[in-house]
């Protein structure tokens, strides 16, 4: 079984959440691709920089820099249309496309930092099956790590938080 899922097979739930990126799908290469340039037209260095991208709102990413003479949503909406245009190697992760096909649609979402167009084009770019529900940086005040995001994907598929499994990386 993929190393990022536990072994399920002990236990029932009622639904899966699953973050996004580096969890069904794998933008790695094409976010850092962004970000890296991103960062080297800042100044700074991509080798330090990069490893902060992941599980945030990008306006959050480039806020906590405290950059000088910067729009944090400007820049965050520069990178994040590029990202969204940027799908040069996006794969599946091994097995999520299978793993997703075998359950039912209303027990499964997706759960992401990411605003919503950027996650639909990452999972088409990764050709894997679309949720039904997805929730995404638009949809709570408080980003990961709070628990806002998984408590209402829960919510859309009326289960009990407590009987979801939340699968990340």
């Amino acid at each position: 079984m993929d190393h990022l899922l536990p072994d399920l097979s002990a236990y029932t739930y009622d639904a899966f959440l699953f973050d996004m990126d580096g969890t069904i799908p794998n933008p790695i290469a094409a976010a850092e691709r962004i970000w890296g340039a991103w960062a080297r037209k800042f100044g700074l260095n991509p080798g330090v920089f990069l490893p902060t991208i992941h599980g945030r709102k990008a306006s959050e990413t480039i806020s906590a820099l405290r950059l000088p003479d910067i729009d944090p949503e400007v820049e965050a909406a520069a990178v994040t249309q590029a990202e969204i245009e940027e799908v040069e190697g996006i794969v599946p992760i091994t097995g999520a496309s299978q793993f997703l096909g075998s359950l039912p649609s209303h027990r499964w979402a997706v759960v992401t930092s990411a605003p919503s167009a950027l996650a639909k084009r990452r999972i088409e770019a990764a050709g894997l099956p679309h949720p039904s529900i997805t929730v995404t940086s638009e949809d709570v005040k408080r980003g990961k790590p709070a628990p806002d995001c998984f408590i209402l994907a829960a919510e859309r598929l009326s289960v009990d938080p407590a009987r979801a499994q939340a699968a990340s990386r």
